[in-house]
């Protein structure tokens, strides 16, 4: 009964409000991309940095099921649902002992990563599923299973690389577990399972290779990550524990129960107790337990630690939501820490747990009750509502204008004149996100376009701007140009009206 029960909450907190939040710029991303027709999908991200898998599986479900937040959000809800019942199976196969196995589908089933992206227009859900298929297949072909399980594992393997580029890591750390991981069959034949599937894999991604190469060419050149800091190493890994130290810290702080120079303290707190508990996890057990928790570590933590390397020494790749299908392991490995160690010592390990669930729940309680959202659906709205003949909305960074064409299709609105900063986001073909604004010049086009009578107020709509435009050269523009009329600000979002300045001749005439 108590298993159903946890079975149950996990799937509410997946599914409930799934549409009180507005989208945000990547879902809109999603959403613009996933409507094009499958021809001109892959000829848009083969100009990004993604493998296509997720666009042609969302253009399929929008025609299924609409083009709703709800909607669209629903396919991360059920690979996350999916995700926690086959998470479930794999703790009461590995966890001795009733309590243990309940607390791991617990901490599974309020998994702050889990409920972030069980309700976010991106391929993680996914991503964390496939993964777990993987894990599942391969453990059950290491403990004897048939030829069947390596066909599911090419399978599984082979839509995993083709969702984000960033799953090579994880494919390489699940060799790792393949080897170790208890079992009938001999490493002979576990080496040769391995060549076979990496063979078949390789069979199903190779139609994908030249674009992954073209890809990687343009990351060379520049990518928007900057080289990840220990600290934010620290952060990545609670988080993935399923505390948010960051969320935790800022509630905490305005709550008025710490303040700024404790918000570091706490981080390396909740990593600590994280690599504590792992470690008495990966030392402390014994027999199969032992190598089943070194077979999870590796995807827990060996794909987040070659992101971090690689950053180090080439163009940094670390986005923290990218190894987000680490969190479907860590609760296992956690969890494993309670049956180790000296009588002496479990205390100090079920205080450390406690702890640690409690974080646990206060992170999932924040990010329900407060997410970390872009009111995009608020700020189009009250766009719309301020809006005259004469007027333009300018998006900076341009990929904005996707935004405001999803709530005007969405609201019947009578779609206001919009365009983007440097240029119109579909300026390129095919249209690029993150278009730079570096150097003076690359404000031509936007000063031509502006040039044109018809136009007397520009809205200029600010998000995601950090990167594209450093040195603020488009702000700088419209200060000097213009005159700053009105503002308002939403979370992440600025919008500002700018008006012409009155010539001297109009100054007469008024």
């Amino acid at each position: 009964m108590v298993p159903a029960l946890i079975l149950l909450a996990g799937m509410g907190l997946r599914w409930t409000a799934l549409d009180r939040n507005s989208f945000w710029y990547d879902e809109g991303f999603t959403w613009w991309v996933a409507r094009q027709p499958l021809a001109r999908i892959i000829q848009i991200i083969r100009a990004d940095t993604w493998p296509p898998l997720y666009y042609l599986t969302m253009h399929y479900w929008i025609g299924a099921f609409g083009q709703s937040e709800w909607a669209m959000r629903a396919q991360a809800a059920l690979a996350s649902t999916l995700t926690l019942g086959l998470g479930s199976m794999l703790i009461w196969r590995v966890l001795p002992g009733r309590g243990a196995r309940l607390l791991a589908m617990s901490l599974l089933a309020v998994s702050v990563v889990q409920l972030e992206f069980a309700r976010d227009v991106r391929c993680y859900a996914t991503a964390g599923l496939l993964v777990l298929a993987c894990l599942w297949m391969i453990t059950r072909r290491a403990e004897g299973g048939s030829a069947w399980w390596l066909l599911g594992y090419v399978l599984a393997g082979a839509a995993l690389v083709y969702q984000h580029n960033i799953m090579w890591f994880f494919l390489a750390c699940l060799h790792v577990s393949w080897l170790v991981w208890p079992g009938e069959r001999r490493m002979k034949g576990r080496i040769a399972d391995m060549v076979l599937g990496d063979v078949g894999i390789a069979l199903l991604f190779a139609v994908w290779v030249p674009s992954l190469l073209g890809q990687f060419h343009s990351l060379g050149k520049a990518f928007w990550t900057q080289r990840p800091t220990f600290f934010e190493l620290t952060e990545t890994t609670s988080w993935l524990a399923g505390a948010n130290s960051e969320t935790l810290g800022q509630t905490a702080d305005d709550l008025g129960l710490i303040h700024d120079p404790m918000h570091r303290l706490l981080r390396l707190s909740l990593f600590a107790l994280t690599i504590a508990l792992a470690g008495v996890a990966l030392v402390g057990t014994r027999g199969k337990l032992r190598r089943r928790t070194w077979a999870l570590a590796a995807v827990a933590a060996g794909p987040v630690m070659l992101g971090f390397v690689y950053s180090q020494f080439r163009q940094s790749i670390f986005i923290e939501r990218a190894f987000s299908p680490s969190a479907v392991v860590m609760p296992v490995i956690l969890v494993a820490a309670v049956t180790a160690g000296h009588w002496l010592v479990r205390p100090c390990i079920r205080i450390g747990l406690i702890c640690l669930t409690l974080a646990a729940i206060a992170s999932s309680v924040i990010l329900l009750v407060n997410p970390p959202t872009e009111p995009w659906r608020e700020a189009m709205t009250w766009l719309q509502e301020q809006q005259r003949p004469g007027d333009i909305a300018l998006f900076h960074a341009a990929e904005g204008e996707l935004m405001y064409d999803y709530f005007a299709s969405r609201r019947g609105w009578d779609h206001m004149t919009t365009g983007g900063i440097p240029r119109d986001f579909r300026s390129n073909d095919p249209p690029r996100v993150q278009l730079p604004v570096r150097v003076d010049a690359d404000l031509d086009a936007l000063r031509q376009r502006l040039t044109s009578p018809d136009i007397d107020r520009v809205w200029v709509v600010e998000a995601h701007v950090g990167w594209i435009d450093p040195d603020g050269l488009a702000r700088r523009y419209f200060a000097q140009n213009y005159h700053e009329a009105e503002q308002r600000t939403w979370p992440r979002i600025t919008l500002t009206r700018y008006d012409k300045r009155a010539t001297a001749s109009t100054a007469r005439a008024e």
